[in-house]
């Protein structure tokens, strides 16, 4: 597995399963992004209005943050200058995109292009096989789009979809604080990085994930990734329960509950008459509730109902007192018979974290030890010091421990991320950056390397080494690079 800056994954066609990436980019948190707020609101925009268009209304946050947590949501390098430059844009005013730099030196030409960092080897490699639209804004937004429904329809973390309408109702259903939101992170973490669980990488990239789509979220508000309202939201569509997720400007809108994750569909109340809106399936009016009251659901599209836990069923008008005539219409109904919800349902709370044992020998002792957050020691295994550390939630576990940049390495240890472990200048078995790795300071790399450019840089002949490693020849001798 190649060590990268970015989270570099091989997005493509459909079926096309993502390359493992490397560690995640720990230099985007230092650095961060030339973009100003009012860039990154507008680059949030075009995902999310880019996501609405291909059906995805209320998701777009899901994919922006992904994209936050690849580049800042940067596109051109002049964004994030830090980084390598890839080949020419007219969206980047004719500069180049952005590119990873953590696949070698940037002379290479190798890592991910663009917002989502696509990468199918070297730069000609992926414009070969994705095309040049990844280096323009609009098109590596829809490739990434394309990529996202494919990865749920595919995912084993996710269960019941397997058409682009099934995944983009599920995307539309996802909130921040629902059951959905956990298997999103799950699935991008596997299939968009390719780090998959149980693998020592998967804890801080999900970790990262998940804090990534959160603060996309949190910075815009959930208002700004459902705007729009009555143009891209009417009865049938995909709502999540939260206030205002069927804001379609019709009296009585409210979200009908379809599955126990939370996501329904926008329905209204009636008595004999439904509105229609251009763009959007025919409605009708019927009784889910053995006629006391009605509700306005869609009808069937030419391939049905595409909604999961909706079935075609026909069904007589709830006529009420409105006079209508009466007659029946097929329409597309729950499975079974749950009544509308009279308000918008509120945001289902987290569900509580399920580790808490005493199992450990020193529990109750009054100091926290099962190595995760807050703990002052790792005696106790995660989660079975429940009464000192209180009840933890699995996918916040520790990764093993590593030893970190410039630490003894020498008795076995582990180096963390991308470091190795060999002679320093100062210090024998530390653990240290290679050649064409990123760097902040020339104590990080190893042996007689320095940090150039954010990277460390290999010796030319002549030049002081320590070991071969530090040589562009690969030969240090007597001290030499030969």
């Amino acid at each position: 597995m190649q060590n990268r800056l970015f989270v570099v994954v091989a997005l493509g066609l459909a079926g096309c399963v993502a390359t493992p990436g490397g560690d995640m980019p720990e230099q985007l948190d230092q650095l961060g992004s030339a973009l100003s707020a009012s860039q990154r609101r507008a680059r949030a925009t075009r995902i999310r209005d880019l996501a609405a268009a291909r059906g995805i209304d209320r998701g777009g946050w899901l994919l922006a943050g992904i994209a936050d947590a690849e580049t800042n949501l940067s596109q051109c390098h002049r964004e994030l200058t830090w980084a390598c430059r890839g080949p020419a844009s007219a969206d980047c005013g004719g500069g180049p995109v952005v590119a990873g730099s953590g696949d070698g030196a940037c002379r290479l030409r190798r890592g991910g292009l663009g917002m989502f960092q696509f990468d199918a080897g070297n730069y000609d490699q992926t414009i070969a096989r994705d095309g040049r639209r990844v280096l323009t804004v609009d098109g590596n937004i829809e490739a990434a789009i394309e990529f996202v429904i494919n990865m749920v329809k595919r995912s084993t973390h996710i269960a019941g979809v397997s058409t682009d309408q099934q995944a983009i109702d599920w995307l539309n259903g996802v909130t921040p604080t629902n059951a959905r939101f956990g298997p999103w992170v799950r699935t991008v973490t596997h299939y968009f990085n390719g780090c998959a669980p149980g693998a020592r990488c998967f804890n801080s990239r999900f970790a990262r994930y998940r804090r990534y789509a959160r603060g996309v979220h949190d910075e815009f508000g959930a208002g700004f990734w459902t705007s729009g309202g009555s143009a891209t939201v009417f009865i049938g569509s995909a709502c999540d329960g939260s206030a205002g997720s069927c804001d379609i400007g019709v009296p009585g809108a409210t979200c009908l509950r379809l599955d126990a994750a939370g996501a329904g569909m926008c329905v209204a109340s009636c008595e004999g008459f439904c509105p229609d809106r251009a763009g959007f399936a025919s409605t009708f009016c019927v009784s889910l509730d053995g006629g006391a009251t009605g509700t306005c659901l869609p009808t069937p599209g030419s391939s049905g109902c595409e909604h999961a836990g909706l079935v075609a069923r026909e069904m007589p008008r709830h006529v009420g007192s409105s006079g209508a005539s009466a007659r029946s219409q097929t329409v597309c109904a729950p499975g079974t018979s749950p009544e509308p919800m009279p308000e918008p349902m509120p945001e289902p709370m987290p569900e509580p974290m399920g580790l808490c044992a005493d199992s450990c020998a020193t529990a109750g002792n009054g100091a926290c030890e099962d190595g995760g957050a807050g703990s002052t020691g790792s005696a106790c295994a995660f989660g079975a010091d429940c009464a000192d550390c209180g009840a933890r939630d699995p996918e916040d576990a520790p990764t093993p421990m590593c030893v970190d940049v410039r630490s003894s390495c020498g008795g076995g240890e582990t180096c963390c991320g991308d470091l190795s472990c060999r002679d320093g200048v100062t210090f024998t078995g530390q653990c240290c950056r290679e050649a064409g790795q990123m760097c902040a300071s020339g104590a990080e790399c190893c042996g007689a390397m320095a940090c150039v450019g954010g990277m460390c840089a290999c010796r030319s002949a002549g030049r002081a080494c320590v070991a071969a490693g530090d040589c562009c020849s690969g030969s240090c001798t007597s001290g030499t690079c030969r």
